[in-house]
């Protein structure tokens, strides 16, 4: 066999190859730009609502709620829930002002902000409220000013059965600066 027809099949092979390597890196670079373009791999139950969606939803939370005195399970006890306004991710950082407790008397009159967290629309339309003390709770305004915080045990979700479930009104005799801090 001739030299030069030797190199011209070595030549037809190794350009064979590069072009089924070439054909499936850009099957496999199509596929994965689908993929991400759809919000990831199926079955994702991440947030992807429209931004504008989820600021709509979680809007008309924003303010100062007065926490009923057994908010955190313990009787008495003095706290307010602030939501702020939804970021353009529509999520709304949430804090929760506890009157300091360990304080007695006159001087008992500042409030400790250890529990921040968040309020964001799911895509079943629920409104979790992710806070340290509530890991797993569904807020839900009712149609009298009212906001109703359902708890869970885990996996908050509208279908379950809640752990409890109580209300806080909403406070526009204050603002937050007139919350002093401790």
């Amino acid at each position: 066999m001739n030299m030069s027809i030797l190199s011209t099949q070595i030549s037809r092979r190794i350009s064979r190859r590069i072009s089924r390597r070439i054909s499936r890196l850009s099957f496999g670079t199509i596929l994965l730009s689908i993929i991400t373009a759809c919000g990831g791999a199926g079955g994702d139950s991440g947030s992807n609502l429209p931004d504008n969606v989820a600021i709509a939803a979680v809007e008309p939370l924003v303010g100062i709620w007065e926490l009923p005195g057994d908010w955190n399970g313990t009787s008495d006890d003095e706290a307010y829930l602030v939501i702020d306004s939804p970021d353009n991710d529509g999520v709304s950082v949430a804090t929760i002002y506890d009157l300091d407790d360990a304080i007695a008397g006159a001087e008992r009159n500042c409030y400790l902000t250890d529990d921040k967290g968040e309020v964001s629309q799911s895509l079943t339309n629920d409104l979790f409220l992710d806070l340290p003390v509530y890991n797993s709770a569904i807020a839900k305004l009712l149609p009298n000013e009212v906001l109703e915080i359902s708890v869970f045990a885990d996996g908050a979700n509208s279908s379950s059965t809640p752990e409890r479930v109580f209300t806080a009104t909403r406070v526009t005799s204050i603002t937050v600066n007139e919350l002093p801090l401790c």
